[in-house]
Formats: C-alpha cells, structure tokens, sequence
C-alpha cells in the first residue's frame, strides 16, 4: 500500500489510516464512554459513532495536530465517514487518495456493543 507524508519539523511521517481511525475512535470514546463503538473506514461520524457537530470539530482539530495538516473547512462539512477526512488529510499532503482504499484494516475499538442484561428500564438500556 502506498503512503503519504506530511511533513512535520522537516521529518517525513508517513500518513497511516490506522493512525486516523485511533483518533476517531478516542474522540468518540470520549463523546459517549458508555457505548463502544466499531470504529471503521466507512463508519458513519453521525450514525454508527455518534459524533455531533461539536465533537466533529474537535475530531478535525486532532486530526491537523495528529497529521501536521491544515485541512479545509469542508472536510468539517462535508466527511461523512473516516474515510472521507482521510482524502482531507491526504490531499493536505499533496497525495491522491488511492491510499484510502478499501484494503485498510478496520480498528475495532473494543469487542463491540453488549446487550444492555444489566438495565431495569428503558433509560438504563438506552445509556
């Protein structure tokens, strides 16, 4: 698989998709720490991962720190997906965004969501 840089300090660090998809699953770790999530590649920000706008900006803001990269206000607007903000940070670097193919392993963040046995009632389950 091919890797891009970003160049940070005058060192080339390459740009891992697995790198990003650790951002993302910390930022929605931290946006709601009772439910784990699977996070992937073409996981929704919104609906598999719960991100609302707020946190979406936080997430842009990691990702520019993480890369080194400036990205466009779009990437905020329009990323649907990891994926998406991956060709954001990609395209920063100056690399065509073959990089986010489809053969980049997922990052499962924990061992997925258990069934709420523990609840007594309906806001208990939902938490």
């Amino acid at each position: 698989m091919a890797r891009a840089s970003v160049h940070s300090r005058g060192l080339a660090q390459p740009i891992d998709p697995n790198r990003l998809l650790a951002v993302v699953a910390e930022v929605a770790r931290e946006a709601r720490p009772h439910v784990d999530a699977y996070v992937a590649l073409d996981s929704s920000l919104e609906r598999d991962l719960g991100l609302d706008s707020l946190a979406r900006v936080e997430l842009v803001l990691r990702l520019e720190r993480e890369f080194a990269a400036s990205l466009p206000e779009q990437a905020l607007a329009s990323s649907e997906t990891p994926r998406d903000l991956l060709r954001f940070v990609l395209a920063s670097a100056g690399q065509a965004p073959q990089s986010a193919d489809r053969t980049v392993a997922s990052l499962v963040q924990t061992e997925g969501v258990r069934p709420p046995d523990h609840a007594k009632t309906l806001t208990e389950a939902l938490e």
